[in-house]
């Protein structure tokens, strides 16, 4: 079978991705961390860890960070993803994180349920989301005319590079948004009714895709067709129902009213203590950058196809997400990249592009400043 130019050129997006961020994470920790990849999962000193990583050389962050970040849970997660070990009781929120099931548990499968070869087999499941992402947005160019070498443009959805620098499971979601986008239309459709399957596995609001699809062939009376892709969510139905039958309830309260929290961050700095004096601008940037993302969503209809309906979707649960989201960017840049990406998609227009690059500036402060010491280290 001959393989298409543009083909070749999406599995080259794919590669090239995967192999310089995978050079990008060795410079990294070889300048900063002691030659420990286990630092990109940022745990904290402070947080109490099963008796099992006590022989991992886990790289252990102390000071202002020693409550680590999300990575460690996950990094726990994969050693445990069938929740028989009790690693639930060192999770901050069990139940909101092992319903994000995909990463862990591919990481598991490839380290063959061995828990310590998990924490390392992780690092490549996360690359490997990357690359299926440049791929698919690779193919989604060369379909829509433009240069298939846009493909390369997935690492900056701040889900990618945030997940790539925190070993966070954003990424995978990110991806499966592209693919949600390049296969809704098209044939066959078993390739769509895997990215439904998949989506609320790595996130929940993948249920959104669902959602959206089943809500689009409805209005265009494609019973059976809704029927099908609604079963799409019975696996992870059931995983849900699983975790919450094992974990105990998570008190955190996510909604409020429509834009309160964005509101509170914008005009309540004393709320955001510790921001460096030139992280400020740049904070309300990204703050007016999804704010403006969610007012895109609702105008200049072009369609009523999925892409749109998904984005309404995220557009306002990002409205009325909790405060505590919206207090960096690292936290809601993750979170709505499905939305960032998905503008594009639906609008095509160049104002649906501002979010991402309002966005940007603040989400990539940290990997820019790794970045340098890797510039410095090397210039020494």
């Amino acid at each position: 079978m001959r393989v298409s130019k543009p083909e070749n050129t999406a599995v080259l997006c794919a590669l090239i991705a995967c192999a310089a961020s995978a050079v990008w994470m060795a410079a990294v920790a070889r300048c900063d961390y002691a030659g420990n990849w286990t630092a990109f999962y940022r745990t904290g000193a402070g947080i109490h860890l099963p008796a099992r990583s006590a022989g991992e050389n886990l790289y252990l962050l102390r000071g202002a960070a020693s409550g680590g970040y999300d990575g460690q849970y996950y990094r726990l997660i994969a050693q445990d993803p069938g929740l028989t070990h009790g690693t639930d009781r060192f999770i901050d929120a069990p139940r909101l994180r092992y319903r994000r099931i995909l990463v862990p548990a591919l990481a598991w499968f490839a380290a063959l349920g061995d828990p310590t070869r998990s924490t390392y087999s992780y690092i490549p499941v996360v690359l490997t989301f990357l690359g299926l992402g440049a791929y698919w947005l690779s193919r989604y160019a060369a379909r829509c005319g433009l240069n298939p070498w846009c493909g390369l443009a997935f690492v900056l959805a701040p889900a990618a590079f945030i997940s790539i620098d925190r070993l966070t499971v954003d990424i995978a979601l990110a991806a499966l948004t592209v693919a949600f986008a390049l296969y809704w239309d098209a044939a066959p459709l078993w390739k769509l009714y895997l990215v439904l399957l998949f989506a609320p596995l790595s996130k929940e609001t993948g249920i959104f895709f669902i959602g959206a699809y089943c809500l689009y062939a409805l209005t265009e009376r494609l019973w059976t067709r809704a029927l099908v892709m609604a079963t799409a969510a019975v696996p992870s139905a059931l995983w849900f129902l699983y975790v919450q039958s094992r974990t105990a309830p998570d008190a955190t309260a996510w909604i409020r009213l429509p834009f309160q929290s964005v509101f509170e961050a914008m005009f309540h700095p004393e709320l955001l203590p510790g921001r460096p004096l030139y992280i400020v601008p740049l904070d309300y940037l990204s703050w007016i950058g999804l704010v403006l993302a969610i007012v895109l969503a609702f105008f200049r209809w072009r369609s009523t196809n999925p892409l749109r309906l998904a984005a309404v979707m995220y557009a306002v649960l990002a409205a009325s997400i909790d405060f505590n989201v919206w207090q960096e960017v690292e936290g809601f840049g993750r979170a709505f990249t499905p939305l960032l990406i998905l503008l594009p998609f639906t609008r095509r227009d160049w104002i649906s592009l501002c979010p991402l690059l309002f966005l940007l500036p603040r989400a990539l402060v940290f990997p820019f400043s790794e970045t340098m010491h890797v510039f410095a280290a090397l210039a020494k």
